[in-house]
């Protein structure tokens, strides 16, 4: 078992691998969605991580029916993964507005919008030599 990999996740790497996992949690991380008992060559799934893993993938998450004689697809929510983690984007933010660059430039890089970069600025976290504390005086300095 993936012991860094948050829930399902952890199983999805022990089925189809790590790097399918992480795919997953890129694409579908945070939400939640249907892996059903067999995909289709279109399936979101099989186009992401092809359509043989995703046929392994979705008949190990499968369940039975009460009878045993039909599987059923799940409902999963699929956590964000060690790639996804706010913490670690608030570092990230931090880390390059102190490099120079831009609103923009790390909102690209992020994948996040201008204003949320803004919006963690603002709190007075980007001048925290350890990014742990906020400035005591920020709410001073926007009113």
């Amino acid at each position: 078992m993936r012991a860094h990999l948050p829930g399902i996740l952890s199983e999805i790497a022990e089925s189809v691998g790590e790097a399918n996992a992480l795919a997953i949690a890129r694409e579908k991380g945070g939400g939640r969605c249907h892996f059903p008992a067999v995909p289709g060559r279109k399936h979101w799934l099989s186009e992401l991580i092809g359509y043989e893993k995703a046929k392994r993938l979705c008949k190990d998450l499968a369940t039975g029916s009460a009878s045993g004689d039909r599987m059923r697809g799940v409902y999963v929510t699929v956590p964000l993964g060690p790639i996804g983690s706010r913490a670690q984007m608030h570092r990230t933010i931090e880390r390059l507005f102190r490099e120079g660059r831009s609103h923009d430039s790390i909102a690209r890089e992020c994948g996040i919008s201008r204003r949320t970069v803004q919006r963690r600025l603002e709190d007075g976290y980007a001048n925290d030599e350890d990014g742990r504390q906020p400035d005591l005086f920020s709410s001073l300095k926007h009113s």
